[in-house]
């Protein structure tokens, strides 16, 4: 994960705020949730909590567990 994306995430939501559509934020972010202290872990919650975002799947996302967005 690089700062880049804690910077390009925030202005591509400000940029969408204009339209009327739903955001739906897919793919792997490739952020270990399940370590909950983890600076990363810790700012995108943050990030997504303030855009009232929230996860939907309730499953192992990886062969090896874990789920990457809750």
């Amino acid at each position: 994960m690089t700062g880049a994306f804690f910077t390009e995430l925030p202005d591509l939501r400000d940029r969408r705020s204009t339209f009327a559509d739903a955001l739906v934020l897919t793919g792997d972010v490739n952020i270990r949730l399940e370590r909950a202290t983890d600076p990363a872990t810790v700012e995108f919650l943050e990030l997504i909590a303030g855009y009232g975002l929230c996860q939907q799947v309730s499953c192992a996302t990886h062969d090896a567990g874990g789920i990457r967005w809750t």
